[in-house]
């Protein structure tokens, strides 16, 4: 059981860092990329050192399908509704340089 989990956070995973490379903004895009890598290694790592502590599997494996069938779906939703807003949302900057009668240029944005 406990594979299925892992497997199932790894897909949770994938669908996050989806989701955060569809915000259109770089800046964005890393900070949610980076977020989303942060919550699935924190899951992991709590999950591996449960191991560790000889935790017996199932109850370890327990906090990882609370993970996986609750707070991973939701989080998942949560960063896919993020990103559509954002593209509603999304501006590109026009940036024209021109010269005016005077032959000064002027900067229109």
């Amino acid at each position: 059981m406990a594979l299925l989990a892992a497997s199932a956070l790894k897909q949770l995973r994938s669908q996050a860092l989806e989701n955060a490379h569809r915000f259109a903004d770089y800046n964005f895009q890393t900070y949610f990329t980076r977020h989303a890598e942060d919550k699935f290694n924190a899951v992991e790592s709590t999950f591996a050192t449960d191991l560790q502590r000889n935790v017996t599997v199932d109850v370890a494996a327990e906090g990882l399908r609370n993970f996986v069938q609750t707070e991973g779906p939701a989080y998942v939703a949560q960063m896919q509704r993020m990103a559509t807003v954002n593209a509603m949302y999304a501006t590109t900057s026009v940036v024209s340089v021109g010269h005016d009668a005077s032959g000064s240029t002027t900067t229109n944005s």
